[in-house]
């Protein structure tokens, strides 16, 4: 699930920002690929869970269910997937 949003979404923003060089869009991407590479995988986990689950009182986390459980997983793989 990571991977296939890592490569939908990476691809789409590669396009875009290939046509549109130098733009805050551009410099958008650049940023969010350097936070990608550099946060490790386990602290924006750590992360995700206090603010999804704790902040906004949205609970993932905890028990099973419907797709709402796979949102903070697949976020977490796939900015892994942009480190390698």
């Amino acid at each position: 699930m990571g991977l296939v949003r890592a490569l939908v979404i990476a691809l789409t923003l590669g396009i875009i920002v290939a046509v549109r060089e130098n733009s805050w869009l551009d410099r958008s991407v650049m940023i969010l690929a350097l936070i990608g590479q550099a946060m490790p995988s386990f602290w924006l986990g750590l992360l995700l869970m206090g603010v999804l689950g704790v902040t906004l009182a949205w609970r993932p986390i905890l028990g099973k269910g419907g797709w709402e459980y796979y949102v903070m997983p697949g976020i977490v793989l796939f900015f892994s997937t942009i480190r390698r």
